[in-house]
């Protein structure tokens, strides 16, 4: 009953007896199923492992029909939070049964997910619908995607229709761009539509169906395949629109400036036409909006709307060639890279974005160029690493060109001031070169900065001392 100590610290305890192990039963015979039927394939899946499935995600679809019959009842009770379960629930048994258990219950989900719709639920469930509605479709039958997606633009399109309320209209626009974002490869044209949809619904009368009319279309976007130069135009013109007119609440300008990127990455021919132009201008006339988190929008839509510029470099040679500009480009084998000046004198996607940057920021106020500086940050974030160190030349230079503009430091605001800065030209080209350039260049790209950064240092004291000695010159010939 008791071991010796040594065996216990040495590991010589003696090996007990095991029990005698259990019989293996023979296994059942090939293309048999333990349920006594034959598979049809030959399979070993057990019938109680689908049934069970079925059983499961029906049982899941009704307790959320007879959620949404209590939710729609007069005197209802609140049951978000049973909705949510419920949501989740199905949604991880669609994840994991098989398709012939889906398509079973596929009917009556997407009937209970309609009927839901209709009460307008908050965007938590609504999102959770659309992983629904996208797992439904990705893994079980795909035709009642265009049935779905059609009645749902037939509902925001005619107002007598049964969700005329406007947090049903903002939850089927959640769902029609959830879709569109999920499935729109396989159904273009209907995604399309459903963006002209949208867009005609950002000039609603109501600012809510607005706000989640500008959110729909920056996510129904990418399922476009290509935006269309006439839906193009017209989501231009309403974006003008809606950040011009007065009295429009900031969570309306904020989203609308949030379609702007998507816009311009998933647009056809985007440098065919003055889609970057104007879009680019409205973000930077956004970023003296009176509004902080307007800004602040403005400032992160800038960046991203850049970054898809450097995205779509197709077409931009041909067109700068059909502009006739020879001006050279830039350079290459220790040669000084060319600054433009204009837009039209870019010749690469880079040389844009730099003079889009390099112009707002000279002739604009504090607040703009505070901005600016937060946008330049970004887009030297998201750059790729590799593009980053073959233009970190060019765009060094455009920076430190920036940090020359004219600065008048008496009229620095109050916060600015309190915040330990005065958001001069030179106070935002070191920060954009400290937290965008210094911590993602190589240590051959600081090298290179440093060596850049020194030498405009050396040529700015150079110029000083000639001043200061032309100065004394002319003192010392004074009458």
């Amino acid at each position: 009953p008791f071991l010796p100590l040594s065996s216990l610290l040495y590991n010589t305890a003696p090996s007990l007896p095991l029990a005698p192990a259990a019989p293996r039963r023979p296994p059942p015979p090939r293309g048999k199923r333990r349920g006594g039927e034959e598979g049809a394939t030959g399979g070993r899946r057990e019938l109680g492992t689908g049934v069970g499935e079925m059983v499961g995600l029906a049982e899941a679809t009704a307790r959320l029909e007879r959620a949404v019959e209590a939710a729609r009842a007069p005197g209802g009770t609140d049951s978000a939070t049973a909705q949510l379960e419920l949501l989740h629930q199905i949604n991880t048994q669609l994840s994991t049964a098989g398709e012939e258990v889906i398509k079973g219950s596929q009917d009556a989900i997407e009937a209970a997910l309609k009927s839901l719709a209709q009460l307008g639920p908050a965007p938590p469930i609504c999102r959770s619908m659309v992983n629904v509605l996208a797992t439904i479709y990705k893994r079980g039958a795909r035709t009642g995607l265009y049935n779905t997606v059609k009645d749902l633009t037939s509902w925001l399109s005619n107002k007598s229709s049964s969700p005329s309320s406007i947090p049903a209209r903002c939850a089927t626009m959640q769902l029609l761009a959830g879709l569109c974002a999920a499935h729109g490869p396989a159904m273009v044209s209907l995604c399309l539509d459903a963006v002209v949809l949208l867009i005609k619904l950002t000039r609603a009368a109501e600012s809510p169906v607005r706000v989640v009319a500008w959110a729909a279309l920056a996510q129904a976007y990418p399922g476009t395949g290509g935006v269309p130069k006439l839906s193009q135009e017209e989501a231009s013109k309403s974006m003008k629109q809606t950040m011009s007119e007065r009295g429009t609440s900031a969570e309306l300008r904020a989203t609308c400036l949030r379609a702007a990127a998507p816009l311009a990455l998933h647009a056809e021919g985007l440098w065919t036409g003055d889609l970057f132009d104007v879009l680019s201008a409205m973000l930077i006339k956004a970023l003296d909006d009176p509004s902080a988190s307007v800004r602040a929008t403005a400032s992160v839509s800038l960046s991203e709307l850049l970054l898809a510029a450097l995205a779509r470099p197709a077409g931009f040679v041909s067109v700068t060639a059909a502009r006739g500009s020879r001006r050279g480009g830039l350079g290459g084998g220790g040669a000084k890279p060319s600054l433009p000046t204009k837009r039209s004198d870019a010749l690469t996607p880079i040389e844009a974005v730099a003079v889009v940057l390099s112009t707002a920021f000279v002739k604009t106020s504090r607040e703009v160029r505070v901005g600016i500086a937060r946008a330049a940050v970004g887009l030297l974030h998201g750059m790729r690493r590799a593009d980053l160190e073959r233009h970190a030349e060019f765009m060094l230079t455009t920076f430190l060109g920036m940090a020359a503009a004219p600065y008048d430091a008496s009229k620095a605001s109050v916060i600015l001031r309190s915040l330990g800065g005065t958001g001069s030209p030179a106070e935002c080209v070191s920060h954009i070169l400290r937290a965008g350039m210094g911590e993602r260049l190589s240590e051959r790209g600081q090298h290179m900065m440093a060596n850049t950064i020194a030498a405009q240092v050396r040529s700015c004291m150079i110029r000083v001392a000639q001043s200061r000695a032309a100065s004394r010159t002319l003192h010392s010939r004074a009458p």
